[in-house]
């Protein structure tokens, strides 16, 4: 990035945009800076913008991993209102979230939307994105169909394959185990997400597997 800033080369909002993934690796501060950098180079003429849709996410994520769900959900609803990609990352990323903050109910109701427009937009992540939200919404509600899209997306993270999107599956449908199922079989899927997050240096999402792993053992 200095080199890149220093050089002012045109895709500088890229870059930063690209920077601000360092929140997984528990630099959620850096990623916040990062973000907003990426934001107020997109108006500047010497640069190419980049999709502010991922600009936005990338700071709503940052905002996530330092402790400030609520700006997190005031970007995501912002983009949700949005036409095009942004209406799908914000889509998707409320109907992920509002279930850990009490609103499953919320989530519910905008699910099958969350699923329609990732759908539409044909980008896996964004579908895999989609399956993680519609089964977290169902959750405490509906546990086995909650499982049912867990394991749908698994299957649909290997077979493209998305890397974290497996580990996330495999952590959620571990999660949800631990609590109704088999404790053997949600060891197992802790432990694949658990390898998979170590490995990618993924240290914000490996505590929240450990965290899932914790309520298992309890």
């Amino acid at each position: 990035l200095p080199a890149a800033t220093a050089a002012q080369a045109s895709q500088l909002p890229r870059l930063y945009t690209a920077a601000s993934l360092c929140s997984y690796i528990g630099r959620p501060a850096d990623a916040l800076a990062y973000a907003l950098s990426a934001s107020a180079l997109q108006t500047d003429p010497n640069y190419q913008p980049f999709d502010s849709a991922w600009v936005r996410f990338r700071e709503a994520v940052a905002q996530l991993d330092a402790g400030r769900p609520d700006r997190y959900l005031e970007i995501c609803t912002e983009l949700a209102a949005q036409p095009g990609l942004a209406h799908v990352i914000g889509l998707c990323g409320l109907v992920a979230f509002l279930p850990s903050v009490g609103r499953a109910d919320e989530a519910m109701s905008i699910a099958e939307d969350a699923m329609a427009a990732a759908n539409a937009h044909a980008n896996p992540y964004w579908v895999a994105f989609a399956h993680v939200g519609y089964g977290r919404a169902l959750a405490q509600a509906d546990p086995v169909r909650a499982m049912d899209k867990f394991r749908e997306g698994l299957a649909y993270a290997r077979e493209h394959p998305i890397p974290y999107w497996e580990a996330v599956f495999a952590r959620e449908a571990g999660g949800l185990e631990a609590v109704h199922g088999d404790p053997e079989q949600a060891l197992d899927l802790l432990s694949t997400s658990l390898d998979s997050f170590h490995k990618a240096g993924n240290k914000a999402t490996l505590a929240w597997t450990l965290a899932s792993l914790a309520v298992l053992f309890e």
